[in-house]
């Protein structure tokens, strides 16, 4: 039920199947932006609480035990306490990365695998050609960056498949699957 909200988006079943993940967004007055928050619903008990991660507009959780948020454009982590359902180290997050681009309905285009794989579509939120990198963060605490295809296009959203050798993607109202391995564009 919205309740005060006035939109639930982007439901993630958690592992177990007894809760859901997603973003709560009301606005704070008539006419003015939403503004949202990460919030945890129990489908046993009903029961809402807030993560408190501040405002964000996106979240997933990861099966490394993390909980990824997004402001913007940008893409922050956070500990995820598997038994307790909550975020750990209260103010301890990390900045993973900026340049995410976001659909007009705040769903940032990254995808993560259960492995822990993150692929993105950089840039701003202006048309033109888009490409899809792998992302990956070193011992060091540096980041790698490889695109996935040598191809590029002016895409709308994308997922990547469990073997993480393909991308469906939308362009102009159909959807493609690009093969990594021979550089395929199929229509689907």
């Amino acid at each position: 039920k919205l309740g005060d909200d006035d939109h639930h988006l982007f439901p993630q079943i958690l592992p177990g199947g007894e809760h859901v993940l997603f973003i709560a967004a009301k606005s704070t007055s008539i006419g003015a932006d939403l503004v949202g928050r990460a919030e945890l619903l129990s489908l046993v008990t009903k029961e809402r609480k807030e993560l408190g991660l501040g405002e964000c507009e996106d979240v997933r959780y990861v099966n490394s035990g993390h909980v990824l948020y997004t402001r913007g454009n940008e893409v922050f982590a956070t500990g995820w306490d598997t038994e307790r359902l909550e975020v750990t180290g209260k103010g301890k997050r990390k900045r993973v990365l900026a340049g995410v681009k976001q659909t007009d309905y705040w769903r940032s285009r990254l995808a993560v695998s259960e492995e822990g794989t993150l692929i993105y579509e950089a840039g701003v939120n202006a048309g033109g050609d888009r490409s899809l990198v792998w992302v990956e963060a070193t011992e060091e605490g540096n980041v790698e960056v490889e695109r996935f295809t040598k191809r590029s296009g002016d895409w709308g959203g994308f997922a990547l498949s469990p073997d993480e050798k393909k991308v469906a993607i939308q362009e102009d109202g159909d959807l493609y699957i690009i093969d990594q391995v021979r550089e395929g564009f199929d229509q689907f």
